[in-house]
C-alpha cells in the first residue's frame, strides 16, 4: 500500500481477485527508499494496513503473518535458516561477474535508433541487441535510471543492463565506467551505426576504426547536454 497512490484501490483489487479465483491477499505497506519514485512518501502505519486489511478480508483471507523479507533470507516464514545458510550466501557475493560469452546481449545509447550518439548520462533508455544466426536485431528497449541518483545511479543501471556484454555509447565518464567494468559491462565509446558497432563486439572485431577522436567527458572537451555522464 503505497499512501495516496494506490490505497483507494486495493479493496476493489481484492474483490475482483477473489473474482479471478485468488484464496489469499497480502497487503504489505511500502517501505520508502530515497532516490526511488516513491521515496518521498512517507511509509503507512501499521493501524492504516490494518484497516485496510480488514475491509479487505471482507474479500480475500488475509496474510497478517507476513515480516518484510530480506534479500539474504533462507528458509520458511516459521522456519529461519539463513545462520544456516551465510557462509554459501557470502560465498555467492564474491561470485565474479558472468563472463561476455554467456552475456547475450549488447545495450546502445542512440537518440533514433540509428547511430550510437548519445553520452551515456543522457541516455533515459537503451535498445537492447542480440545475434541471431548472421544477424544483430533488436529485442527490446530498458528504461534507464532516472538522473540526478549519485553512484546508486550506476549501480542500478548495472543491474539494468546485467546481461549485456557491453553497452555502446558516443561518450562515458571514468566514475560509470568503473562500476560497469566491475560489473561486468564493457562501455565501448563510438560513433557510427549501431549494427557495425554491435557486429564488433559479437565477432571480438576491432573497435578503434568506430572510435571518434576527441577529448573525455572528465577532461572538459565534452560536449553534451551536462546531463550527468560521470
Amino acid at each position: 500500500m503505497i499512501p495516496g497512490i494506490n490505497d483507494h484501490h486495493i479493496i476493489k483489487v481484492a474483490e475482483t481477485m477473489k473474482e479471478l479465483g485468488a484464496d489469499l491477499l497480502n497487503c504489505m505497506a511500502m517501505f520508502p527508499n530515497v532516490g526511488t519514485p516513491f521515496g518521498e512518501i512517507r511509509e503507512p502505519s501499521k493501524e492504516e494496513i490494518s484497516v485496510l486489511r480488514t475491509e479487505a478480508e471482507k474479500f480475500l483471507p488475509q496474510m497478517r503473518h507476513c515480516t518484510r523479507c530480506r534479500a539474504d533470507a533462507v528458509g520458511l516464514l516459521d522456519q529461519d535458516r539463513t545462520e544456516e545458510m551465510r557462509g554459501c550466501l557470502s560465498a555467492c557475493a564474491q561470485l565474479p561477474a558472468l563472463p561476455p560469452e554467456i552475456r547475450p546481449y549488447v545495450a546502445v545509447a542512440t537518440m533514433e535508433g540509428v547511430l550510437v550518439n548519445q553520452h551515456l548520462g543522457e541516455a533515459n533508455r537503451f535498445q537492447i541487441y542480440e545475434r541471431k544466426g548472421d544477424e544483430y536485431l533488436l529485442v527490446e528497449e530498458r528504461p534507464a535510471p532516472k538522473v540526478s541518483g549519485g553512484l546508486q545511479r550506476w549501480t542500478s543501471l548495472a543491474r539494468v543492463l546485467n546481461d549485456c556484454r557491453a553497452v555502446l555509447v558516443s561518450n562515458v565518464g571514468e566514475t560509470p565506467r568503473g562500476i560497469l567494468e566491475k560489473a561486468g559491462v564493457k562501455p565501448v565509446e563510438m560513433g557510427g551505426f549501431i549494427v557495425d558497432g554491435v557486429k564488433a563486439i559479437y565477432e571480438g572485431a576491432n573497435i578503434a576504426p568506430l572510435q571518434k577522436r576527441k577529448k573525455s567527458c572528465a577532461s572538459g572537451g565534452c560536449v553534451g547536454s551536462g546531463g550527468g555522464c560521470s
